[in-house]
């Protein structure tokens, strides 16, 4: 009768602990991916920012597009314009690949990125924009630049 309590009790303890590790396995690898995932779209975003930063940056003072209108000086990204840049990028393409990967950030680093792709979007579009504006762009690109990085 003793042999079989302890029979009885091995195996619950081994269903137990094939029930654990079942378990395991079917709910770690999904958050290990998401895990992944996640620092995957953190360099990418990362790496497709300085992209767009160095964009912004040289067109902006080597292929000045500027309007005055109303006392203000205006900018536009003009994109037949932009094939004539040594860095030949459609910065409206790059906003959708970032949009994408903004998805997959967390928190503080989505809010901040997707806020920089709502004024590179607009500001891609080809309209003009006050000087104010691409200032901002340029200060949201690096805000969220050293969000990432230290994300990284």
């Amino acid at each position: 009768m003793g042999i079989d309590t302890n029979w009885d009790a091995l195996s619950a303890i081994s269903t137990a602990c094939a029930a654990v590790i079942a378990l395991g396995l079917g709910v770690l690898p999904p958050i290990f991916r998401s895990i992944s995932e996640r620092r995957l779209a953190t360099k990418r975003a990362h790496d497709r920012l300085k992209t767009v930063q160095l964009v912004i940056k040289k067109y902006r003072f080597y292929n000045v597009q500027s309007i005055k209108q109303d006392g203000f000086t205006q900018y536009q990204y003009d994109t037949s314009n932009i094939k004539a840049m040594t860095v030949n990028i459609d910065l409206y393409n790059e906003a959708m690949c970032l949009n994408a990967l903004s998805e997959d950030l967390s928190g503080e680093v989505k809010v901040t990125v997707t806020e920089t792709l709502d004024l590179l979007v607009a500001i891609s579009s080809g309209f003009p924009f006050h000087s104010e504006e691409w200032d901002r762009l340029e200060v949201l690109i690096e805000q969220s630049l050293n969000i990432l990085k230290n994300r990284l």
